[in-house]
């Protein structure tokens, strides 16, 4: 029992080391996970943010383009012109809205049968009809063409001419006044804007993004890039605009990794102080409390220690339904070595008899050095008798066996007495009828533990007045 507390002790201040640093661990653990978390949440953050930014900005385009073509369509001098092919009138009023101004970057005007009847582009100087995307122009009349007959009713869409992304918008050549008039009496105007190289680096400065870039539909951003994808009325994707991705959360990451590997060093540094600290401080605890109820001669329970062990959960119950029992021994003729060899002699007898009887027993068994010459032993079992006369005899075997000093044999074989609890029975009376055995196996020398019996009562005087450990 005692090796089984100093090994058990020993690992006490190891585990408060051990235990303080899994606590360090597990903070810093929770800091880098919760620095991690707020990264990656700020960079979602900001990547929701530049997408709304950037669909704010098409959506800001989009919308100039359709103000702009209703304000030129819904005009009764527009749609006089128009109606009469007045080319220098047209040019001069709308034309030039794209070939001389920023206003457009082309406009298409179709007839009432949707046949396109002038184009402009930015750099022209005249209408140039090879510039029109018919399939674009179709779209656009078709979905004006079912707009209901209203002022500034338009239609936008996204469409690709070419190798270019343009944003439209689309609306009816109609005059304040139409009375008397159907949809099918008036042809449309488009004007459309192109996502050039030089709005992506207006939309990078004002925005505060990165690398703009026009894909096909057919391709894919890498990962690691936001995009959204530009459709046209009908839904199909036309292009994809992509951007790099902002990661403010990484480069506050970046910049808290010195903040966080200090901080981190830190707790590691007061870990291992204060574990150490405290270790120190259990340790000499530990050992005042082992001081207190070990015997300081041979390192077995002394009377404190088992007073302790008694009231433990541990001997209680066994006590209570007979699964114990006590041996109580006294060595022979050891007053004989204490006065022949000295008293050096008989410490270091005593030591040695302790290691015997710890050899004797088992790793769940108890010892204790009641004083002087005597020992208990105090062992579990749910049969106890045999296990006990079992061990009482391997006291007896072990101890019998001679100790030398100064070349002179000395034996202290020793004279055990047995108790088996009963039912019931209490510390006191078990300790009281291991006594008596004892003595009875000293009164007749017999060199055999003696287990106690009903009836049996103390023989003669003994040498000394014994006290119990109550």
């Amino acid at each position: 029992m005692n090796e089984t507390f100093e090994i058990q002790a020993r690992r006490v201040p190891a585990r408060i080391r051990w235990a303080l640093l899994g606590i360090c661990l597990v903070a810093i653990g929770a800091i880098v996970a919760v620095a991690l978390w707020m990264s990656r949440t700020t960079n979602d953050i900001a990547a929701t943010n530049a997408r709304r930014l950037i669909e704010s900005a098409i959506a800001s385009d989009m919308d100039r383009v359709v103000v702009t073509v209703a304000d030129y369509a819904y005009w009764d001098e527009a749609y006089e012109w128009l109606t009469a092919r007045d080319d220098a009138a047209i040019y001069a009023n709308m034309g030039t809205g794209a070939t001389e101004s920023d206003t457009f970057d082309l406009i298409y005007m179709a007839d009432a049968a949707g046949m396109p009847v002038y184009a402009f582009e930015t750099g022209g100087e005249a209408s140039d009809l090879s510039l029109v995307d018919s399939s674009v122009l179709s779209a656009m009349f078709a979905a004006v063409s079912a707009l209901p007959l209203a002022p500034y009713a338009t239609h936008t869409s996204v469409a690709r001419i070419g190798d270019r992304v343009v944003l439209l918008a689309a609306g009816r050549v109609q005059p304040n006044d139409i009375s008397g008039l159907t949809p099918s009496d008036f042809g449309i105007m488009i004007g459309g804007i192109y996502l050039t190289d030089e709005v992506l680096a207006e939309y990078e400065s004002q925005l505060l993004l990165g690398d703009l870039q026009l894909h096909p539909a057919w391709r894919q951003p890498a990962p690691n890039r936001g995009h959204i994808d530009l459709t046209d009325s009908a839904g199909t994707i036309v292009a994809r605009l992509s951007w790099a991705r902002p990661t403010p959360g990484e480069n506050m990451l970046m910049q808290a990794i010195p903040l966080i590997s200090s901080l981190s060093f830190l707790m590691l540094g007061l870990s291992f102080v204060i574990g150490r600290a405290s270790a120190a401080q259990a340790s000499a605890l530990l050992q005042q409390w082992s001081i207190a109820r070990t015997d300081h001669l041979t390192g077995l329970l002394n009377r404190t220690g088992l007073e302790e062990l008694v009231s433990s959960p541990q001997v209680r119950p066994a006590l209570a339904d007979g699964h114990c029992a006590l041996l109580y021994l006294d060595l022979n003729d050891f007053k004989l070595l204490n006065d022949s060899a000295g008293h050096d002699a008989g410490d270091e007898a005593l030591q040695i008899t302790a290691r015997r009887l710890l050899g004797t027993v088992r790793h769940t068994d108890f010892i204790a050095r009641l004083g002087g010459d005597e020992f208990i032993c105090l062992i579990f079992d749910d049969d106890p008798g045999p296990t006990a006369e079992a061990i009482g005899r391997r006291i007896v075997q072990r101890t019998e066996q001679p100790l030398i000093f100064d070349d002179k044999k000395y034996r202290t074989r020793a004279s055990v007495g047995i108790a088996v609890a009963t039912p019931g029975i209490s510390w006191q009376g078990l300790v009281t009828r291991a006594d008596i055995a004892m003595y009875h196996a000293k009164a007749s020398n017999d060199p055999r533990p003696i287990t106690y019996v009903d009836g049996m009562v103390r023989v003669g005087e003994r040498a000394k007045k014994r006290t119990s450990a109550a």
